[in-house]
């Protein structure tokens, strides 16, 4: 069978047990309802009421809001799904195993299939005009009904949720999802738009539904990398995977162990640095496919165009200004765990005034079989035609910046600057940076996340106009492998630093715990991070072509 990735790190704090979970969401859920009961009366403030308001038993994200950030390196628990191996299902209010239909195992195969790309043909009666007979689901189809009506659904080219249009056909095409009302209908809308969107936009509105819709089907989506494979195995690999096909060579099963040894086929994983670059040490973590599977999850679980609480009915909402910022801090520091134990200084903050670009080059492919650009190394030129971008985004660190340092916040509603409110300092700094809807202010603060992301990405580049060339930054399971992602993260950190270390008093008093006369500080114990990446089992079949009549299970 095949072997499962799993990401674990622990540190020994009394009210947090080590468990596994099959997806960040259910480790985030569990983690905050395992420190509800946790108690700092010094430092714990009660967060008003917001407008859209959220069942008293989803509040218990307040009781570990500072120490989420303050312990540093807490716990991180993720085991990745796949169609082979099982998934724990629990209720949410109890813990215990939730009460699940029979006919779930084949729900949850059918939920793999779909996002690999075994879709069901189109049910001849069924159809968007059905659906609008249904009030609750006629407003979400009169949508994707008006989009095919007009210029249609993009089909080909680079999938990019940065992009306004992609964007906004993907969220159109989530919210007829989140609206059906059942499984069985979900699976058919998924059936009829195949091919009519571009196929990965159809599976991440997919596994986004999934996740947030109200009937919580508890599925969870497979390694990510048996849905996109080109995203982690070199062209060479899938080129000489599609000479052995063509032989004859039914196994399309690839084993990869740390040596790059190949036990079936060919992998021949791409070294994106030279043998003298220092950064080539640590290819061990950035290019883990359980971390980039739990960065993808995340994303997912929390995206930051889903407005939070429009929906009574849909799933409980997480906080994502605090958790946005747990989460990307335990990602650096664990780097800078491992940079240290490599002998080398913890990561950098990006300079975007004076930006040091490091070769990075991967022999990857788009989902369109495009290459993915790699970059020289060197500095960016400020003639190329996207130099303003990098513009904006130092326009928008600056905004942050004079935000952090005042403790002043310009309100979209009162249009005016105003202090952070006492008590959810760190909800509005986490929504401000990754630009939700409840940004103090969107437009004025942007999304320092996406579009330093978006900048990065086109870095080294030279002029484009448009900017839809396949990048490494445009698709979240490859964002983590660049070193310089990590001098991003750097960056948004240092913002919560700056800000808890100047403006709130109980991460001051931590600070002068250590400081204590007659109390010295002798040890940190940290748990160990296990990645399993000696041994990874990926079926490829999903980026070998079928010939005309030939089925998947002809060349398995």
């Amino acid at each position: 069978g095949s072997s499962r990735s799993i990401v674990q790190s622990f540190i020994e704090i009394p009210v947090v047990g080590i468990r596994f979970f099959n997806n960040v969401g259910e480790f985030i859920f569990h983690f905050q309802r395992s420190l509800r009961d946790f108690r700092i009366p010094e430092t714990r403030k009660r967060r008003p009421k917001p407008k859209r308001t959220l069942p008293d038993e989803d509040r218990g994200i307040d009781d570990w809001r500072m120490w989420s950030v303050a312990v540093g390196l807490l716990v991180i628990g993720w085991a990745g799904g796949s169609p082979q191996g099982g998934r724990i299902l629990e209720d949410e209010k109890t813990g215990f195993a939730a009460k699940i239909s029979n006919s779930h195992p084949i729900d949850q195969k059918k939920f793999d299939e779909y996002l690999i790309g075994y879709i069901d043909r189109e049910d001849e009666n069924f159809s968007i005009a059905k659906l609008k007979e249904e009030a609750k689901i006629l407003k979400p189809a009169e949508a994707v009904e008006d989009v095919l009506n007009g210029k249609g659904f993009t089909k080909t080219g680079v999938f990019d949720l940065l992009d306004f249009d992609l964007r906004s056909q993907t969220t159109t095409i989530y919210n007829l999802l989140s609206a059906a009302p059942d499984w069985e209908t979900l699976k058919k809308i998924v059936a009829l738009l195949k091919n009519k969107t571009h196929p990965e936009m159809l599976k991440y509105a997919l596994a986004t539904a999934v996740y947030h819709h109200p009937k919580k089907f508890k599925m969870a989506p497979p390694n990510w990398f048996e849905i996109f494979p080109n995203y982690i195995l070199p062209a060479s690999t899938l080129r000489d995977l599609y000479r052995r096909k063509m032989k004859g060579v039914k196994d399309t099963v690839v084993y990869v162990n740390i040596a790059n040894e190949t036990v079936v086929g060919k992998n021949k994983y791409f070294n994106a640095f030279s043998e003298t670059d220092p950064e080539a040490k640590l290819r061990y973590f950035r290019d883990d496919t359980t971390l980039s599977n739990m960065f993808l999850n995340w994303h997912l679980h929390f995206p930051n165009w889903r407005e939070a609480g429009k929906n009574e009915n849909v799933e409980r909402w997480e906080d994502r200004g605090h958790l946005f910022y747990f989460f990307h801090q335990q990602l650096v520091s664990r780097y800078n765990l491992e940079r240290i134990s490599n002998r080398m200084e913890p990561v950098d903050g990006l300079s975007w005034s004076n930006v040091e670009m490091g070769r990075y080059v991967l022999d990857l492919l788009d989902y369109d079989g495009d290459p993915i650009p790699g970059r020289h190394a060197g500095h960016p030129s400020t003639q190329n035609t996207w130099w303003k971008r990098m513009e904006d985004v130092q326009t928008r660190q600056k905004r942050i910046g004079e935000a952090v340092d005042s403790n002043l916040v310009l309100s979209i509603k009162q249009q005016k600057l105003e202090p952070f409110y006492p008590g959810t300092e760190l909800y509005q700094l986490g929504n401000m940076i990754l630009g939700t809807d409840n940004s103090s202010h969107p437009e004025y603060y942007g999304s320092y996340f996406f579009d330093a992301t978006d900048a990065v990405n086109i870095l080294g580049k030279g002029d484009i106009a448009d900017n839809k060339e396949p990048g490494f930054f445009f698709k979240m399971l490859t964002t983590l492998r660049d070193p310089i992602f990590f001098q991003l993260l750097e960056n948004i950190c240092s913002f919560f630093r700056s800000y808890t270390s100047t403006y709130l008093q109980e991460y001051k008093e931590i600070d002068k715990m250590y400081n204590y006369h007659g109390l010295s500080l002798d040890s940190v114990q940290v748990g160990h991070l296990s990645t399993y990446f000696d041994y990874e089992e990926i079926d490829v079949t999903k980026a070998i072509d079928l010939a005309p009549r030939e089925t998947t299970d002809d060349i398995k």
